[in-house]
């Protein structure tokens, strides 16, 4: 509809709309009809539901009184007393609640050392610990002995008249004890680093032949390792008792602070004689058989870990950067690895390690550890020799093993069919890997490796064969047949101080001295004594150390034979051995 509006000049037009009021209410009735069709369909299905109402508390705390509410806040763990405040800042201050009496009494002895003195005790006076106080002078004491030893120069030492023809005299050791009597020694040790130091295992004695007490058959019973001064060599520095037979000893790498030695039943011992207590008493009653530091046996059962065959080596894994310097031994956190292997071949890579603190209760985690023991062995790896790239059917057992100083991770192994393996712990290519041909099967005697620079192996079997070995060939460049008539070569010791020079010691107690120096054949020959025969020998020598030779005899006694001048110089030694390794490098055969 328009309505027409006359003003002035113009004329406007409204437009008005029109309402249906008839659609507007039928719509309305239908929108009313809906939600009466929802609430009538809302009151059927509420009496069908039912809400389930569940309840709980966010905190849960057990009731507390005043009393612990108040120590809680304004007290310390576990006092039970009452607190005087002085004021409201200062809520953690005590305040003694009774005075306390103070008296002067005059004493025989007063703290601040003064006679008939009734003062004070300065405030500079300390008390001293007394457990650090001995520490302090156990140490102290041990030092001053060690300089004074040091001191004495070896020549000092009054020498015996010479027993062997190329030696100025000999030095008996004290091998007068009840314990040295009737059990040789088996196994001689040196270090490369502490030369002047010897390391001897003794077998135990099964039988008791006289009435002894108790304490003494407890020590003839058992095996014992005996440290020597090889400056001073009148008593033993330390002596280590165990129960089972040794088959292998040695010391830490560079410092002489850890003893290990394997046993016939499979363990590894290890002992830290770095702390008090493990020196040798003034008497033999004194001494008792103090248990290892640290022993596998007790982590076998636990952990599974363990050599089911004799242990034929225990030797210490050289380090990259050369040995560790001497006098590392009062350094606690010394670490380093150690590889055992047994007569079948299983290799166990060990770690030891140094603990903070020692715990005298024991430990419940390393049954092995000794009650305040500081050093445990870890278990790292295992292999198997057969795995390191050497496969030969008929071994069948091992004897030992050396690692080399100038190739850390590679290793010789000899066997009882007198073969030289030679593998690597990280793989890799090697060559040779075998040494020595099997024409009879005899196992190897004794073998070493020269501590020079020119790389010689020297390996004896049980036919009486000797040969030498350079590491590069697998062939002998020199071979003796027969060189003890015979009989079966027990020792071969390279000379620490001049290359070229080794000495053998036979089963029937010969002794020989090969220099290849002036010869290949050239040899100096002692006849056996047959009151008393040699059963071990080792060649000695070293910055501090006068060339020797140490030689364990049948019933017990250790010796120190000195070398002639001659056999310690070390001027123009090397061109002989030089010039068989030309010989050999361009493929010339020498007998």
């Amino acid at each position: 509809m328009e309505t027409k509006v006359q003003g002035v000049g113009e004329e406007k037009c409204i437009h008005c709309p029109l309402f249906n009021f008839t659609t507007v209410e039928n719509e309305r009735r239908v929108g009313t009809g809906q939600p009466s069709h929802f609430r009538r369909r809302n009151e059927e299905l509420y009496g069908l539901l039912t809400l389930d109402l569940v309840s709980f508390e966010l905190l849960d705390l057990p009731p507390v009184s005043a009393y612990d509410t108040y120590i809680l806040a304004f007290g310390r763990s576990g006092t039970k007393q009452v607190y005087v405040q002085s004021n409201e800042d200062d809520v953690d201050k005590e305040i003694q609640t009774e005075d306390v009496e103070i008296s002067d009494v005059w004493t025989q002895y007063p703290p601040c050392r003064g006679a008939y003195s009734d003062g004070m005790v300065s405030g500079a006076v300390k008390l001293a610990h007394s457990g650090c106080l001995a520490q302090f002078l156990l140490r102290a004491s041990t030092l001053m002995l060690d300089i004074l030893q040091e001191e004495c120069e070896f020549p000092v030492i009054s020498l015996r008249p010479p027993k062997l023809p190329f030696t100025t005299g000999h030095v008996i050791m004290k091998t007068t004890l009840q314990s040295f009597q009737g059990r040789p020694a088996k196994l001689l040790y040196t270090d490369t680093v502490a030369a002047h130091l010897l390391l001897s295992s003794h077998d135990s004695l099964l039988s008791v032949t006289s009435k002894q007490d108790l304490d003494c058959t407890s020590l003839m019973t058992s095996a014992m390792l005996c440290i020597w001064n090889l400056r001073a060599p009148s008593d033993p520095l330390c002596t280590l008792f165990c129960k089972s037979q040794v088959t292998s000893c040695c010391f830490s790498p560079g410092a002489v602070g850890l003893v290990l030695a394997g046993t016939k039943i499979g363990e590894l011992l290890l002992w830290d004689i770095r702390q008090p207590g493990w020196q040798t008493g003034q008497s033999e009653k004194l001494q008792q058989p103090q248990p290892a530091t640290f022993s596998t046996g007790g982590i076998a059962l636990s952990t599974g870990i363990e050599h089911c065959s004799p242990v034929c080596a225990v030797k210490p894994l050289p380090t990259p950067a050369g040995p560790l310097p001497h006098g590392m031994t009062e350094t606690y956190g010394l670490s380093f690895q150690v590889a055992s292997l047994d007569e079948s071949g299983l290799m166990n890579l060990w770690v030891v390690m140094d603990l903070p603190a020692g715990d005298l209760a024991g430990s419940t985690d390393d049954l092995g550890l000794v009650p305040g023991g500081k050093v445990k062995l870890l278990h790292s790896s295992s292999l198997h020799i057969h795995k390191c790239g050497v496969t030969q059917p008929k071994l069948s057992r091992f004897l030992d093993l050396v690692f080399l100083q100038s190739e850390p991770g590679h290793f010789f192994v000899t066997t009882d069919t007198g073969l030289v393996l030679r593998g690597a712990l990280h793989g890799g290519k090697l060559y040779p890997r075998v040494y020595g041909q099997v024409t009879s099967i005899a196992p190897v005697t004794a073998w070493d490796l020269q501590p020079h620079p020119e790389p010689f192996l020297l390996v004896s079997t049980g036919d009486g064969d000797m040969r030498l070995h350079l590491y590069s060939d697998e062939r002998p460049l020199l071979r003796w047949h027969e060189v003890s008539c015979g009989s079966t070569v027990i020792a071969i010791s390279w000379s620490p101080s001049r290359p070229g020079l080794f000495f053998t010691l036979n089963e029937e107690s010969h002794l020989h001295a090969w220099d290849l120096n002036k010869g290949t054949m050239k040899t100096i020959v002692l006849e056996r004594n047959p009151d008393d025969w040699f059963v071990a020998m080792k060649a000695v020598g070293g910055v501090d150390v006068n060339p020797g030779l140490v030689l364990a005899t049948r019933s017990g006694r250790l010796e120190l034979h000195v070398l002639q001048e001659q056999f310690g110089n070390t001027v123009g030694t090397r061109s002989l051995l030089l010039q068989m390794v030309d010989m050999r490098s361009h493929g010339e055969n020498i007998v």
